[in-house]
């Protein structure tokens, strides 16, 4: 019985040191000497991924109003402009608007998710995959989608930004 009291105390105390040691720092478990390496090599890789992100998704260009590429994609898809809101089996107005708003508006898949009131970005992420999936495959579709990049490449050319 005094072995178990014994082992049990021990434990508790360990437990303690332990889970203060394991809560102390968010980048690992060590001395104060590892930790600050870590903290170190942590904020050095996080100043480089930041510098090549900003660079990444800087949009360059110029871009479109939201409504003028509505107006003209639901022209070209045979649709009223604000049917494109409107959740469809099977239709591609959704996705192809919403490559539209992203290649020509410069809308972020949240903006693009916002204009069709959805939730989030992941609705139309998948949109968008389904629509270039279906692009290698369904000629009628492609041919659409090409005459209204033309259309819409005119615009943006025609703008003064």
């Amino acid at each position: 019985m005094e072995f178990r009291r014994f082992v049990e105390s021990a434990l508790a105390d360990k437990d303690d040191e332990f889970l203060a040691i394991y809560n102390g720092s968010r980048l690992g478990i060590g001395g104060e000497e590892f930790l600050a390496k870590l903290a170190d090599i942590y904020e050095a890789s996080a100043h480089k991924r930041k510098r090549v992100e900003d660079v990444a998704l800087r949009r360059v260009g110029k871009r479109l109003d939201a409504g003028q590429i509505v107006e003209v994609a639901c022209r070209h898809l045979g649709v009223k402009p604000g049917q494109e809101r409107r959740r469809l089996r099977d239709s591609w107005v959704r996705p192809v608007v919403a490559r539209m708003l992203d290649r020509y508006g410069g809308l972020t898949q949240r903006e693009i998710a916002a204009h069709f009131g959805v939730g989030t970005g992941k609705s139309v992420s998948v949109q968008l995959q389904r629509l270039s999936a279906a692009l290698g495959t369904d000629r009628h579709l492609c041919k659409l989608v090409k005459g209204l990049e033309q259309e819409l490449q005119e615009a943006r050319k025609a703008t003064k930004h």
